[in-house]
């Protein structure tokens, strides 16, 4: 009978722990947790990878090494399997998300007078008589539209869910409707929101997810993060609730949001 290689053993354990925790975020969804929906196709081409290599590793296990010591290396690729299984990460909260500054302006396009310059085609406008409801599927690409074009949206009634980030350097009753914008993953997430005003905000927990509805106006703002104050877009609240959060809580950039 064949002796078990006790090194083997365990570097097929681990592939195969890695190869089921890799099926079970696409499976149950986590992934959009950590990387940007279009990124799972190589999620998906590093779990087949990893399940042949899980395959092949079988045939291994009896087979004779000259060195049989188990090295410090295995301990370095378990700890994080078990703290993955045990704690269950989660990705970027909203409270982590802010430390890295809120855009409320599109920075590329605030002029040396702290106007806010055009960088959308009119074309792409999102203007319309009635309610603009922003949904999360174009969240990025219709507040692009209003910073940029700010007179042309005065006096469009909005609808608009997110999270409340209320600063120190923010002036009294306003905060920001904000959300997280992930360009490829959790690491290069961005918040990004419009001012809003509402005088009970203070009855509403930071962070707490909220939908708001009300008029665009604009007001002279000074934003801590560039140092600079500007003409900025306000939103009039007229409505406000709160909501749960959702399952998947980014938006994602504009020039992908169409593809």
């Amino acid at each position: 009978m064949k002796k078990i290689n006790i090194k083997e053993v365990i570097w097929l354990g681990i592939m195969a722990a890695i190869s089921y925790i890799i099926y079970h975020m696409l499976l149950t969804g986590k992934v959009l947790n950590f990387v940007y929906v279009r990124m799972n196709q190589f999620v998906i081409a590093s779990l087949i990878v990893f399940i042949l290599l899980t395959i092949l590793q079988i045939r291994n296990i009896t087979r004779k090494r000259p060195n049989q010591k188990i090295k410090i290396g295995f301990f370095i690729l378990i700890v994080p399997l078990i703290i993955a299984a045990v704690l269950s990460p989660k990705g970027l909260n909203e409270e982590e998300a802010v430390k890295k500054g809120v855009t409320i302006a599109n920075t590329q396009s605030v002029n040396e007078n702290g106007s806010l310059g055009k960088t959308i085609d009119a074309s792409l406008s999102h203007k319309k008589e009635g309610l603009l409801e922003i949904k999360a599927e174009v969240f990025d690409e219709v507040l692009q539209d209003i910073r940029n074009n700010t007179d042309d949206y005065l006096g469009q009634r909005v609808r608009i869910a997110g999270f409340i980030d209320r600063q120190e350097s923010y002036p009294d009753h306003h905060f920001v409707v904000a959300r997280m914008l992930m360009v490829c993953c959790a690491a290069d997430t961005l918040v990004v929101g419009l001012l809003a005003e509402w005088e009970g905000i203070q009855d509403f927990e930071e962070f707490q997810w909220v939908e708001v509805e009300g008029v665009i106006d604009k007001t002279d703002f000074y934003d801590v993060w560039l140092d600079q104050e500007y003409v900025a877009p306000i939103i009039r609240v007229e409505e406000i609730k709160e909501i749960e959060r959702p399952a998947v809580v980014y938006v994602y950039p504009a020039d992908n949001e169409d593809d």
